[in-house]
């Protein structure tokens, strides 16, 4: 099983982060010998403070090499001598890198994590230099990976810690009944939020920050960690500033709004320590106030339109909800017919979540019929 294997140790180190080069090496010679150590045993790739650039010829004639020697290992894999484990090891990151989709490598992975033949912190380590490639960072089975990891590392939780302990791993993808120190979910956090910088609209991405909130409210609820409270602080502070910046993604709405119902789920006095955070930043706020400025963007509509569901059946006698709902068609003559049919689609689902107040439903349907109408006039 001879190969060079230089790319797969470097990428087992692991690196910082990976970019794949366009080209082939001798276009990036140059830059090897001015920048990287003329004794690198790294000769076919850029090594830079940690940061490893491939050439894409380079990385696909390894992954070639790495697939067969992948295969070898297979056909040995009842008998786990030293030269198989580190084909399994190698061959497997280089695959992962160029095809991060591949369950088969994944599960190998795993496997020698189980085994003791790879350790867990480091197989973490390696799967965020993965993430800062694009095509790694929007695939939902190393995001998976990833949360395996977490739960492998942190099974039993800590003593006295309060949180469920699990004797083995179980087959579920949450991180809620374990308890993982909260510098770790910072760093979660971190990463996901990379993520989704690479691969806008990142969705798994998301999701993954997500099931690492849920551990750290429950960690928060059972602890009352200054450090928790402080994380959660800083995470609804840091949601809002990310979707004025991002106005189109969705996904990090969503995860706002979650967000939101997490921490009214919490005990009472842990709602108050929290509650220093500014009104502006719920979800219903900081949706009109989107709206109102950028009414073209779908995404804001749908924001809105959710986040005033989260707060029925209160939200139908807010005025400040009211009035927006009664004066959103007041400029459609200004719209165009596109923003007037997302406003009408907003009106006709919020007319079904506030239908206990009947007053605002029948000027729903006035309103509506009047904007169907000028969508027609302006058809013409």
């Amino acid at each position: 099983m001879r190969w060079d294997n230089q790319l797969a140790i470097a990428l087992n180190e692991p690196p910082v982060s990976v970019e794949i080069l366009p080209g082939d090496f001798e276009i990036w010679a140059h830059h090897a010998q001015t920048v990287s150590n003329p004794s690198s045993s790294v000769p076919h790739f850029l090594s830079i403070e940690g940061n490893l650039g491939i050439p894409q010829k380079v990385l696909y004639r390894t992954y070639v090499a790495a697939i067969e020697v992948y295969k070898q290992c297979r056909t040995r894999r009842d008998s786990l001598v030293t030269d198989v484990i580190d084909g399994f090891i190698q061959s497997s990151a280089v695959i992962l890198l160029a095809n991060p989709g591949h369950q088969s490598a994944l599960n190998t992975r795993k496997r020698m994590v189980t085994l003791g033949h790879l350790d867990a912190s480091q197989e973490l380590r390696f799967t965020s230099a993965l993430m800062t490639h694009r095509d790694c960072a929007k695939q939902s089975i190393l995001w998976h990976h990833r949360r395996w990891l977490l739960r492998f590392l942190y099974q039993r939780g800590s003593s006295g810690d309060g949180i469920e302990a699990k004797d083995d791993i179980v087959d579920e993808d949450f991180l809620i009944n374990h308890y993982i120190p909260t510098e770790i979910i910072a760093s979660e956090l971190e990463i996901s939020s990379k993520a989704s910088e690479i691969y806008p609209r990142n969705y798994f991405a998301w999701s993954h920050r997500f099931r690492c909130l849920l551990a750290l409210t429950k960690t928060a609820q059972v602890t009352h960690s200054s450090h928790s409270l402080d994380l959660i602080k800083q995470e609804s502070l840091w949601i809002r500033q990310w979707i004025e910046r991002h106005i189109s993604d969705y996904s990090a709405m969503q995860y706002h709004q979650q967000l939101s119902t997490a921490i009214q789920q919490l005990d009472p006095e842990i709602q108050l320590v929290l509650s220093g955070t500014s009104p502006s930043d719920t979800p219903r706020s900081l949706a009109l106030s989107l709206v109102q400025t950028y009414p073209n963007h779908e995404a804001l509509w749908i924001y809105l339109r959710n986040s005033i569901e989260l707060q029925a059946p209160s939200a139908s006698t807010d005025p400040v909800v009211e009035t927006f709902i009664r004066d959103t068609l007041a400029e459609a003559s200004q719209l165009d017919p596109g923003t007037i049919q997302r406003r009408l689609a907003f009106r006709l689902a919020l007319g079904s979540t506030l239908g206990k107040s009947e007053m605002l439903n029948g000027a729903l349907v006035r309103d509506v019929m009047d904007g169907k109408a000028l969508v027609e006039e302006i058809k013409s």
